[in-house]
């Protein structure tokens, strides 16, 4: 931080951060949607709470005005402002099941390899499928906080998952077969 003696203008500084983010800035972390409402209150409050000349002050007129037009494009292309044509694409289910296509054959390519007894061989496979399964975390996650916003899913793409593979990290136990998640399997997850 600098300091108030040096620079004048960190007190105001300080003033607009406790009044547009007294919580910090955690709100960039919700799903887009809650995130733009949270941006959308805050731009909304420096209106009514009569900071715009101290925010010009602080970061210039040219800095506010490119906040508010990149937020209103952010807007716009979630969907929020206005009808986001590119999101109704008929052929985006086609895409969609490309990627899964190609996906699910990268999959194949590496359990291809694969060789159970050897544990350099399990441990690259799950590498390999490593960051499929964290998309696959990260994309759960991000479903489940949106539930109330039904509206999100799109019918056009079908919501089909696609083969989880799970790779055991003892391959020589009993009864070890390849089971399907890069996961752990449950008797491997530390207690």
């Amino acid at each position: 931080m600098l300091p108030e003696e040096h620079y004048p203008k960190v007190s105001k500084a300080n003033e607009l951060l406790q009044a547009l983010f007294p919580e910090g800035l955690t709100f960039l972390k919700l799903p887009y949607r809650q995130e733009w409402a949270e941006s959308e209150s805050r731009l909304e409050r420096i209106g009514k709470l009569g900071l715009e000349a101290a925010f010009t002050e602080i970061a210039g007129r040219d800095h506010l005005e490119q906040v508010r037009r990149t937020h209103a494009v952010y807007g716009e292309v979630l969907g929020i402002t206005k009808p986001n044509p590119l999101a109704q694409a008929p052929e985006r289910a086609e895409k969609v099941r490309a990627v899964r296509r190609t996906m699910n054959h990268y999959v194949l390519n590496v359990l291809a390899v694969l060789d159970e007894d050897d544990k350099e061989s399990v441990e690259m496979v799950r590498r390999a499928l490593q960051p499929i399964d964290e998309f696959r975390a990260a994309n759960n996650a991000r479903r489940s906080s949106n539930n109330s916003e039904a509206d999100e899913t799109d019918p056009s793409v079908p919501s089909v998952p696609g083969p989880e593979v799970v790779v055991p990290s003892n391959p020589s136990a009993p009864g070890a077969a390849v089971p399907i998640s890069v996961r752990p399997a449950p008797s491997d997850s530390p207690n």
